[in-house]
C-alpha cells in the first residue's frame, strides 16, 4: 500500500511539474490571465517612475527607491500584459 501511495504521489507531483511547465510556456496571456486594466495601469506606474527617475534625485536611497518602483512595475508589466 505504501509503494502504490507513493507511486501516485509521485505521479500528481509529476503532472503539477508539466502542467505549470506548460503554463510557463503559453506565458500568462495564452493561459487567460491578461488583465488590460492591470497592465495599462502598471505601464503609467512604470512611465511615471521612470520619468521621476530621470528627473533627478537628491541621496543615494531615493535613487535605489525610484530604481526599485520602476523595477517592481516592470516586472508586473511582464507578467500582466501579452507584448
Amino acid at each position: 500500500m505504501r509503494a502504490e501511495r507513493e507511486a501516485r504521489e509521485r505521479a500528481q507531483a509529476q503532472a503539477r511539474q508539466e502542467q505549470a511547465a506548460r503554463l510557463k510556456a503559453l506565458g500568462n496571456a495564452a493561459a487567460g490571465q491578461y488583465d488590460p486594466v492591470k497592465c495599462a495601469r502598471h505601464r503609467a506606474e512604470a512611465a511615471k517612475w521612470e520619468q521621476r527617475l530621470k528627473s533627478g534625485y537628491r541621496t543615494r536611497e531615493e535613487r535605489t527607491y525610484k530604481q526599485n518602483k520602476l523595477a517592481y512595475h516592470q516586472a508586473l508589466i511582464e507578467r500582466h500584459c501579452p507584448d
